[in-house]
Formats: C-alpha cells, structure tokens, sequence
C-alpha cells in the first residue's frame, strides 16, 4: 500500500500475479483493505483479461466465493532486438541510388574559452602575438 493510504490498480495486478490463485478475499488482506475493494479489483481483473475464474468456490468466513487464477503471459521472446523492424528496412536500395548534391555540413565549433574569437580581430597564422607593448617588440636591432 501506498504511504497515503491510496491502494491502486497496478498493486492489485501485482499481488494477483504473485497470488497466482486467490479469492477476493486474500486479495483485499494482502492489500490490507476491505472485502468490497478487493472484489472490484477482481471484478477488474476479469474484465481486463487478467485473471480468469477457474469456476471453484471456496467457502470462508466472508460466505462462498469464486476461486480466481492469473492468466499467465504466452510463450515468446523475453527480450526485443534492438535495430530496424525487417518491416521498415528497405535492403540494397541506398547502395544503387545516385548521390546527389552536396554533403551536409556541420557547423564549426568555436573554442568555448574567452578570447579564442572574437568579432574584428583577424584570426590565423597572420595574427600577431600581443606583448602589450606595440611594435617596438617586432623592430630588429
């Protein structure tokens, strides 16, 4: 049960697939509520194709009541490969398609640090080192 007291549907799924064979009854004790929530819960289960009634009725302190079983999951694949659905490949077609226009580009990554590019400055090999002092440091003897 939920800290607020908020029993949901999908706790009831998982305790009738863990219960595999229940009443409403042991439902609603293992969800720790009353015997209304839990036959709605079963009323739910049947209906969503869940659980099935296997057509015994056990008899307890709450009057007879159907004995209800989980339907479990068919056989199958447990996991899914990861790739292109065969429905959507399309094999052999991008190999004898022409290539036409030009490649896409990628933008250029300017440097992220401050003073790399800056607007009006020239940039490249042409670009004097600054000393801070002017041409007297580039004059020769």
């Amino acid at each position: 049960m939920l800290a607020g007291g908020t029993i949901t549907y999908a706790e009831a799924r998982r305790w009738a697939r863990w219960l595999d064979e229940f009443c409403a009854s042991d439902l609603a004790g293992v969800l720790g509520c009353d015997s209304e929530l839990g036959a709605r819960f079963v009323r739910a289960l049947l209906w969503h194709g869940i659980c099935f009634d296997t057509g015994s009725v056990i008899e307890n302190g709450h009057g007879p009541e159907p004995v209800i079983a989980y339907v479990p999951l068919p056989p199958g694949p447990k996991e899914h490969a990861t790739g292109t659905p065969p429905e959507l490949a399309t094999p052999g077609v991008y190999s004898e398609a022409p290539k036409r226009g030009l490649p896409v580009g990628t933008p250029r990554r300017r440097s992220s640090t401050p003073g790399t590019w800056r607007p009006g400055r020239r940039q490249g090999p042409g670009k004097k080192p600054s000393g801070g002092k002017g041409r007297e440091q580039f004059e020769g003897p």
